[in-house]
């Protein structure tokens, strides 16, 4: 006779459960949105990441950076005539060797990003004039901070290869493996897109739209997913790095782009009477995924009969943490090193 008002005591019980758990999960999200940007615990290798970090960007009002400017076929390129401590940029937004050189005769030109065009450093501490100092020959340093494998190419077939060098030393730093498969990344870039009907790559985003367009095209996405989800997924991430774990689907759909460029590129510089050395940068952190792109991306250049230099495998052992700065890229040890291991190899 007590059967049912004991089961509706135990449906209210779970009703009430219920209730205080949504209210829970309400005021987890509430407050992640609240306290946490949208990027937080987005993955850094996808395009949501950076697209949500330009909305952020956007809803603060914040300038982008003033060494850089938007440019319509690249998505951005240093910006010219530059000037701040212990940097300068030319009227192209090259960044000054030293001494100056212009191009001509055996110029090298230097192609990547960050790396190659030294942020951290002055300008007289990069590998571009490091290697003008060992060669003797003028060396002009296009690299522009952030640039995928993809701008690169760009950059060298747009204006590069109108300079005449001799010689073409691509610096491919390791996280650039993923860059080249983004539409985003400080800004709207440029992105090569495979036709899953006949396999070959196509250029996107031409010309590349200004931020204020992208965010009215709708092309920066939008913060609907919950962040409770994001921050069990950027858990999940944070174990499976812990275990070694590596996501070989991703990985190795992306070595497939980064072959056709890496191609693409050394058969235009080839075509152009230069010779190309590719230059593999690795990173301050030295975990298993950038060290399978490491290994894909030399086994690449042996298969193809490419002149490549691992610069990544260079740097390590016991004076690692010399070659680094705060900021994760070369310090003027890293830069030497690096200048020392290139003019060794193009001798």
């Amino acid at each position: 006779m007590h059967a049912r008002p004991v089961r509706r005591r135990a449906v209210r019980h779970l009703f009430a459960g219920l209730a205080l758990l949504l209210l829970l999960l309400a005021g987890g999200e509430a407050a992640l949105r609240l306290f946490t940007p949208a990027e937080r615990f987005l993955d850094p290798e996808t395009d949501a990441y950076w697209q949500a970090r330009l909305r952020t960007r956007l809803a603060a009002g914040q300038p982008g950076p003033a060494d850089i400017v938007y440019d319509a076929r690249l998505g951005w390129r240093m910006t010219p005539d530059y000037r701040a401590p212990g940097i300068a940029h030319d009227a192209r937004g090259y960044r000054r060797t030293m001494p100056p050189t212009g191009a001509g005769g055996d110029t090298i030109l230097a192609l990547g990003d960050s790396f190659t065009y030294g942020l951290g450093v002055d300008d007289g501490e990069t590998f571009a004039s490091r290697l003008a100092e060992l060669t003797g020959r003028p060396v002009v340093n296009a690299g522009v901070t952030a640039h995928g494998v993809d701008q690169s190419l760009l950059l060298w077939e747009g204006e590069g290869a109108a300079l005449r060098p001799r010689t073409v030393v691509f610096g491919y730093a390791v996280d650039k493996f993923h860059v080249n498969a983004l539409s985003v990344r400080d800004l709207p870039k440029p992105y090569f897109q495979r036709d899953p009907r006949d396999g070959r790559f196509h250029l996107r985003n031409q010309p590349v739209p200004t931020l204020a367009e992208a965010a009215a095209r709708g092309l920066l996405g939008d913060d609907r997913r919950p962040r409770l989800l994001g921050l069990l997924d950027w858990a999940r991430r944070r174990i499976e790095g812990r275990l070694g774990q590596l996501d070989l689907d991703r990985l190795e759909a992306r070595a497939v782009l980064s072959d056709y460029l890496l191609t693409r590129l050394h058969d235009s510089v080839q075509a152009h009477g230069a010779r190309l050395l590719i230059t593999f940068i690795g990173s301050c952190e030295d975990g298993p995924a950038n060290r399978w792109i490491e290994g894909e991306v030399m086994a690449f250049c042996r298969r193809q009969g490419y002149d490549c230099l691992d610069l990544a495998a260079a740097m390590r052992g016991p004076d690692r943490g010399r070659y680094y700065g705060d900021n994760c890229h070369y310090s003027p040890a890293g830069h030497r090193l690096a200048a020392e291991r290139i003019a060794a190899a193009l001798r």
